[in-house]
């Protein structure tokens, strides 16, 4: 029995050099999950604040929380922008499809 899924001629993949900068990746992509938690905390801040009325009362565990998840997306993003202009990038090789691929050539 053979294989279906093989490669036929002329299609396929191929293999790429890239330059990527990955800790800028990495800090972006974390920005924008703390960014959810953020709002997420924003939410329950604002929450607690209409409920409690303004000024919020200190010492609150639940108000720290909010404080302590609504501060390091904007640390992220600033981190992510110095790591973009500093930071090197580096050569990794992806698959890519391959750009001669003609579907008309099935022999």
């Amino acid at each position: 029995m053979s294989n279906p899924f093989k490669f036929i001629s002329g299609g396929g993949w191929v293999m790429r050099s890239m330059p990527v900068k990955v800790m800028t990746h990495r800090l972006l992509l974390s920005a924008m999950v703390s960014f959810g938690l953020s709002l997420f905390a924003l939410s329950a801040f604002l929450v607690l604040q209409l409920y409690f009325g303004f000024p919020m009362p200190s010492g609150d565990l639940l108000s720290f929380l909010s404080y302590l998840l609504i501060l390091p997306p904007p640390a992220l993003i600033v981190l992510a922008i110095i790591f973009c202009i500093f930071e090197r990038p580096r050569e990794i090789e992806v698959q890519t499809p391959n750009p001669n691929y003609d579907p008309h050539n099935l022999y």
